[in-house]
């Protein structure tokens, strides 16, 4: 299931919400929350580097902010560099 922007920036508001600014704009400037399978949470952001820090620290931060916004679970958050979707 593709997100919609309204999803999207729904997601990203609530991590915003729960992690702070400054932690927010550092690492998550270039995230965007794209779709859904199954109990999968699929983001993309620009740097490989970034995507791997998101993935590994924050994950249940992300997870929980997509279940509120998707009324869904889920149960994996994979972060992957732009650069190997496109």
């Amino acid at each position: 299931m593709h997100l919609s922007d309204t999803e999207d920036f729904a997601i990203q508001a609530k991590v915003a919400g729960l992690l702070g600014a400054e932690i927010y704009d550092d690492l998550f400037d270039s995230v965007s929350f794209a779709e859904v399978d199954q109990d999968v949470l699929l983001a993309y952001v620009n740097d490989a580097g970034k995507a791997d820090d998101i993935e590994s620290m924050y994950c249940f931060e992300i997870s929980a902010a997509a279940e509120t916004v998707l009324k869904r679970k889920i149960e994996l958050v994979m972060v992957l560099p732009r650069a190997l979707v496109h």
